[in-house]
């Protein structure tokens, strides 16, 4: 019997649109369920992984959040196309601060948490540089006056950073073999220039001796590779005199080294470089550093420094997409005046840390209660520039 009665010619195209149409259902069944598992598998808003934008940033973020227990939540920050440093929407991120602390030299010492909690509270501020001795991370010596070794002071100090929002610039300072001062040692207290002081001189003691500040980097950037807080300052101002020693082919190969050493641990953490060699680069004598999210820094405390000094240095580095920080300005007494210095950095896209907390209050106590006038100054300009 004919299941079809009727035309023949017209039951076999019903037999092929209904054959078509189930094709189109099986089609668009496995686009919807590949679409449905492309997004389950990629990352959600707001990811911690950072993604470069193109241009300049059309919105204003802060970086850090404080949640509503009073801890705070770090954005990844990255540089974008233009230079400036945005947060993970990328949205820009002004980073303001200051240098704490000296693990670097004399008794390692740094203010205490309540101190940093004082400056965060009347100084508006994201970010804290602090500079360390090498060496005595990689040994790990005994810090007298914390009652700790330096590995576990060290990171006391970021987490008391932390438990106030702020940014950290780990800096690989110096690296003297001369332990901290402190109570119940005899030890002299070491210099910032002790490795020069020292007879007779050891070469693995100098800023130019690449195996002790790599180590260091390696460490740090591994036990901080996932941690947005962090930001690392490979080689604290390797001036002219400093990497005298060296030629400026092996200068620029040990940054190198020491940029992508931090960048096999920690891909997605700001790197900082400091500016020696940046004029030669920008003459064509030397090429331009290739790695991703670097920051660029100087050092500047002329008296008579006006923007059109550092402007060439700042447009070349943007132009190439890296930032710029001033990472040390200032000093006692407060020069470049923050009148100058602020609507240069306001104007130019260029982060800061005032060198140093204890100059901007009077007295330089541990336990500050007011702000001298340097200190009104810096506070009231970085406002205007948080605010903004």
């Amino acid at each position: 019997m004919n299941d079809f009665p009727g035309n023949p010619h017209r039951n076999r195209n019903l037999i092929i649109f209904f054959a078509l149409l189930a094709l189109a259902v099986l089609v668009v069944t496995f686009s919807l369920s590949y679409i449905f598992l492309s997004r389950s598998n990629s990352s959600p808003v707001g990811s911690t992984t950072p993604t470069p934008g193109t241009g300049s940033a059309t919105c204003n973020g802060q970086g850090v959040t404080k949640n509503p227990d009073g801890s705070y939540t770090f954005s990844w920050l990255h540089v974008n196309a233009a230079g400036q440093i945005v947060d993970s929407h990328n949205c820009l991120v002004h980073l303001l601060g200051m240098n704490m602390g000296g693990l670097f030299l004399s008794s390692a010492g740094h203010q205490p948490l309540s101190s940093i909690s004082w400056y965060k509270q009347h100084i508006p501020m994201n970010v804290v540089r602090e500079a360390i001795n090498t060496y005595w991370w990689d040994t790990n010596v005994y810090v007298p006056n914390a009652h700790m070794h330096f590995q576990q002071w060290l990171e006391t100090v970021i987490n008391w950073q932390k438990q106030n929002g702020n940014y950290v610039i780990i800096d690989a300072a110096t690296e003297f073999h001369n332990p901290p001062c402190g109570t119940g040692v005899t030890v002299p207290c070491p210099s910032q220039n002790q490795a020069n002081k020292n007879t007779p001189p050891n070469p693995e003691e100098q800023s130019t001796y690449q195996p002790t500040p790599l180590q260091a980097l390696t460490d740090l950037a591994k036990m901080y590779s996932n941690d947005p807080q962090i930001i690392f300052d490979v080689w604290n101002e390797p001036s002219p005199k400093e990497v005298s020693g060296i030629s400026t082919q092996t200068y620029f190969q040990y940054m190198n080294q020491r940029i992508d050493t931090v960048r096999q641990y920690a891909p997605n953490s700001i790197v900082m470089v400091y500016e020696n060699g940046l004029q030669q680069i920008m003459s064509g004598q030397y090429p331009m550093y290739t790695q991703k999210n670097l920051m660029f820094d100087t050092h500047i405390y002329a008296a008579h420094w006006t923007p059109s000094n550092t402007t060439s240095l700042v447009s070349f580095v943007h132009t190439h997409g890296d930032a710029f920080i001033v990472g040390e300005w200032g000093g006692k007494p407060g020069k470049p005046d923050p009148s100058v210095m602020i609507p240069f950095l306001q104007q130019n896209d260029v982060e800061a840390c005032y060198f140093g907390a204890n100059d901007l209050v009077p007295g330089g106590g541990a336990a500050p209660t007011q702000l001298n006038s340097i200190g009104q100054a810096v506070a009231s300009g970085y406002g205007s520039i948080l605010g903004s």
